[in-house]
């Protein structure tokens, strides 16, 4: 049976690449303006782990976070995260059920979300999710699954592209699914027009 199973494996890493609809609604997006620490915002850094530090590469985009004393912001961390909870059971039990890979078929959790504001001119350089801050010791594991949900649309530039040359252009509440491993490097070109601002979470 799991010789079978690997003989499932798709050579083509995009058939692994999921883009599911929005079911957020036009509320959520309004909170998520007012939650949002716009005057707060801090560089992204990427982490080395032999270095064990964060750098910047140039033009990074900015981080935000929530508003922890507003009491929306709890709701709507929770709203995100139930869609997300729907994905990824889609992605885990019906997607990769359908393929046969009885070797992959648990998760023990997902993070909350975290927010990327790209403005002009702004991008970010090819990698790969091997994210080490979601891992505090009490929280273990590896990055399985990385998702990426579009808060907005209204923006020139700022495509996601993975495998070097696969662009992904998301319309606004959508969000995108792919393994988080070495095999799926991506990287958000320039901004060219306008502001960008994305959802991730990874599951592990």
């Amino acid at each position: 049976m799991h010789l079978l199973s690997l003989m499932n494996l798709k050579n083509d890493l995009r058939h692994y690449v999921k883009i599911y609809p929005s079911t957020f609604d036009e509320r959520l997006w309004k909170d998520l303006n007012e939650c949002l620490l716009w005057d707060l915002k801090v560089r992204h850094r990427f982490y080395s782990g032999w270095r064990e530090e964060g750098f910047t590469v140039g033009d990074d985009p900015w981080l935000l976070e929530l508003d922890r004393n507003n009491p929306k912001s709890l709701d709507l961390g929770q709203r995100i995260k139930d869609r997300w909870y729907e994905i990824i059971s889609e992605y885990m039990f019906e997607f990769l059920h359908a393929e046969k890979m009885l070797w992959f078929n648990e998760w023990t959790g997902y993070t909350f979300p975290k927010f990327i504001h790209y403005e002009e001119g702004q991008s970010m350089p090819p990698h790969c999710d091997h994210i080490h801050d979601i891992f505090d010791g009490k929280c273990k594991g590896v990055p399985i699954l990385t998702l990426i949900t579009m808060a907005n649309d209204d923006y020139e530039g700022g495509e996601l592209v993975l495998f070097g040359d696969v662009p992904y252009e998301l319309k606004k509440g959508e969000t995108i699914v792919f393994p988080s491993n070495f095999l799926f490097p991506h990287e958000i070109k320039k901004i060219t027009k306008g502001k960008r601002l994305s959802l991730i979470s990874w599951v592990h």
